[in-house]
């Protein structure tokens, strides 16, 4: 069964990556549209999970504090997400966005959770590490600038993150349902969305340019639905996984995603 959720999860992952990059080459990818398409998407997939949830919510000290790190973590990685495409070969974006999905859990559960390791996973490990590098040296024909491999590189351990932050929520002590961690998330990176507006808006009204502020906004609105393509398909999978990392060990699950 939980093996059926990851590969609903994969699929869906498909999906998140297409809409995000149909807005890329919609809205563009200024800072300030990102942060547009991060809030929307937070405020679309908040009330995702908590119709998911019933419409009850449970609350406690440690999901909080996880479901903050997840939140910080999301927005970076959506804004980062949308430079890297905007930036280079779409190739080496989703190459870096799986690896790190696959890589970075992997080791977390081996060194830090203890979990048992067989030589075919370090063969499969070994594999997708000369997958992620082997590009990144122009053997496929192009070559990687410096300022695109680090935006790739800080995807990589993001996505990571976000598989550690989860398996940690589903196997601590005082971890609330999925659903309901998943909404304090959204909550959170809707809350600090805001607060990079606004900072965001000051900073251009020294500027004397709000009418630019005012223009991606309503570009970034225009092409919302995408953004909640993304959003439906990114809150979605994100469910399955957490449902799936309760019971599946790191180093098994998220090479499979």
């Amino acid at each position: 069964m939980y093996y059926l959720f990851l590969g609903i999860a994969v699929v869906l992952i498909g999906f998140q990556f297409s809409f995000m990059k149909l807005f890329q080459k919609k809205a563009g990818t200024a800072l300030f549209v990102s942060l547009i398409f991060s809030a929307v998407s937070s405020i679309i997939n908040a009330a995702l999970m908590f119709f998911i949830s019933g419409c009850t919510l449970e609350f406690s000290v440690y999901s909080t504090v996880l479901a903050a790190i997840n939140a910080g973590i999301l927005v970076a990685y959506n804004l980062l997400g949308i430079k890297s495409l905007s930036m280079g070969n779409v190739t080496f974006y989703s190459l870096f966005m799986m690896m790190g999905g696959m890589l970075v859990p992997f080791f977390f559960g081996i060194f830090y959770l203890d979990e048992s390791i067989s030589v075919f996973q370090i063969i499969g490990a070994v594999l997708l590490i000369a997958a992620l590098i082997l590009p990144s040296f122009g053997l496929r024909g192009e070559k990687m600038s410096l300022p695109f491999f680090m935006v790739n590189l800080l995807v990589f351990f993001l996505n990571g993150s976000v598989g550690v932050v989860s398996k940690l929520q589903q196997t601590g002590q005082g971890a609330v349902p999925a659903t309901d961690f998943l909404f304090l998330s959204y909550v959170m990176m809707l809350g600090l969305c805001l607060i990079l507006i606004f900072v965001y808006l000051l900073v251009q009204r020294k500027k004397n340019d709000p009418a630019e502020c005012g223009g991606q906004a309503r570009t970034a609105l225009r092409y919302s639905h995408f953004t909640a393509g993304y959003s439906i398909a990114s809150g979605l999978g994100c469910f399955c996984i957490l449902l799936a990392a309760a019971h599946l060990p790191a180093s098994v699950q998220y090479p499979i995603i």
